[in-house]
């Protein structure tokens, strides 16, 4: 299998073996019929959109799927009143960020447990990118209001490390 770029888990390949041979058959077809030099690091891209399709088939209650859309919203409301749109130059890093968010709220509700270790990763956070700790708190904040969920603090790190890629 090809290198696969770093921005993906290395799980990914290992979960999905059929999903990133297709993405290798494709970027085969790409190099051959369209360009020789087409990055081999779209790999992870290509596979995701069809790890995507496949969670798509999937059957979600209706109710999810409209409490995931209507957080979705708010998110982004909560990133527009900082200037943070989709825009040609971050659309990756925006696009990733609501896929993640997506996947995040519909499992939010499985059972799990927090990583007390990295408490003190939020406390550096808030210290490096005040910015992004202010927003990513709201946002934060939002999901565990309208999910009436308790949070844990590592979500919040996450949502924090992602914001800081848009700004």
């Amino acid at each position: 299998m090809s290198d696969v770029s770093n921005e993906y888990p290395i799980e990914y390949p290992i979960e999905y073996p059929i999903e990133y041979q297709i993405g290798e058959e494709a970027i085969s077809i790409f190099k051959l019929k369209l360009f020789d030099g087409f990055p081999e690091d779209e790999l992870g891209r290509i596979a995701i959109h069809f790890i995507n399709a496949k969670r798509e088939g999937e059957v979600t209650p209706s109710f999810q799927i409209s409490r995931t859309k209507h957080i979705l919203e708010l998110v982004k409301q909560e990133l527009s009143r900082d200037n943070i749109e989709r825009t040609p130059q971050n659309s990756n890093f925006y696009d990733r960020f609501m896929v993640h968010l997506s996947y995040f709220l519909d499992y939010i509700d499985r059972s799990r447990k927090d990583n007390t270790s990295l408490l003190g990763m939020e406390e550096h956070l808030e210290v490096s990118y005040p910015k992004a700790f202010e927003i990513g708190n709201r946002i934060y904040n939002v999901i565990a209001r309208e999910t009436e969920v308790d949070l844990f603090h590592s979500e919040r790190i996450y949502i924090v490390l992602h914001v800081q890629r848009l700004l």
